[in-house]
């Protein structure tokens, strides 16, 4: 196995990986760091001398972020059958995505029936806890109306009742998980990752592979981008959708191959909050749409709360929509 190798030595070229794949690293075609010329006397000539830079295997390293993926969601997996609270959810549900966005790049360069067995089952995990995690959210945002629109209690009662029917379909769903099913497949996967480790082209065209999933990722963003309407929230969630895949993606990528920093990745955390507010809001309006439809008779007193959370809702549109370019900063990563 290897963890670096001295760029010089790895035979880029054909067999290797293109120049766009180096350009993201820095490197120009002989693996030496590019350095920018400044013109003096005349004379272009270099501002210090090159600078050799080394080259991750991507393998090893990709086998190393998904080991620290599956051990987050084992925690957060047994925090949750101890007690499915709001918080334990939410981590075990982000844990599930960063696991499935890793396993995404995975597959890109190591297809097989074990990582695609192991996505579609976290896939279904992942879903089987979304309802759980939508009352939570709900339950916060009367929390916080409560004392200006009293009728909410009435709201907040019905959703506690179905909230103790889900956490106890969840409970039951995580104890009887075959465990020992998943850690086998990521065993599989794991040991295919570190095939062919110190094998130089074989490990550049992998670099390759993954540079173009996230690229690929990120391009699929931008379309949702150019599809968002104001007047459609819907259209925004498709670029919450698309942006999730992305952006952990970058994180599975980051600092190794991307150089992103804690606070630029804060930066990407920051754009999906903006757009995770908009769904919160959207999931409680439909919530108090539904309720009044069983209840006819709240559906005046609540009329009030449902203006409010659409002012709201516009409000967070507009803010996104202002912000919505600083996207084309997030990738590709600055040489």
């Amino acid at each position: 196995m290897i963890a670096s190798t001295p760029v010089e030595s790895l035979g880029i070229g054909p067999s290797g990986c293109g120049p766009d794949v180096l350009a993201v690293a820095g490197l120009d075609a002989a693996g030496m760091e590019m350095i920018p010329l400044r013109n003096f006397a005349g004379l272009a000539t270099p501002s210090r001398p090159p600078v050799k830079r080394t080259f991750v295997a991507p393998g090893p390293k990709l086998g190393e972020v998904l080991e620290t993926r599956w051990k987050s969601y084992r925690n957060e997996f047994k925090r949750c059958l101890t007690h499915c609270s709001e918080e334990a959810v939410h981590e075990l549900r982000v844990a599930i995505r960063r696991l499935l966005a890793q396993l995404l790049l995975v597959e890109e360069v190591r297809p097989g029936s074990a990582s695609t067995k192991l996505r579609k089952a976290l896939k279904r995990r992942f879903k089987e806890l979304g309802e759980l995690r939508d009352i939570h959210v709900q339950r916060e945002i009367i929390r916080r109306l409560l004392r200006g629109y009293p009728a909410l209690v009435m709201v907040d009662a019905e959703l506690k009742r179905h909230q103790k029917r889900i956490v106890k379909q969840a409970s039951r769903t995580l104890e009887s998980a075959r465990e020992k099913k998943l850690l086998n497949w990521i065993v599989r996967v794991h040991r295919s990752l570190l095939q062919g480790a110190d094998e130089s082209p074989t490990q550049h065209r992998l670099l390759g592979q993954i540079m173009q999933a996230t690229s690929a990722a990120f391009a699929e963003v931008n379309q949702r981008r150019l599809e968002a309407i104001v007047s459609d929230p819907s259209t925004i969630h498709h670029v919450r959708i698309a942006y999730k895949k992305f952006r952990y993606m970058v994180e599975a990528l980051s600092p190794t191959w991307t150089g992103y920093s804690r606070k630029q990745l804060r930066r990407m955390a920051h754009y999906q909050r903006r757009l995770g507010r908009i769904q919160d809001l959207e999931v409680f309006r439909k919530l108090l749409q539904e309720f009044a439809e069983r209840h006819p008779p709240f559906r005046e007193v609540l009329q009030p709360v449902v203006k409010l959370v659409d002012r709201r809702r516009r409000d967070a549109i507009r803010a996104f929509m202002r912000k919505a370019d600083e996207l084309q900063g997030f990738w590709p990563p600055p040489a």
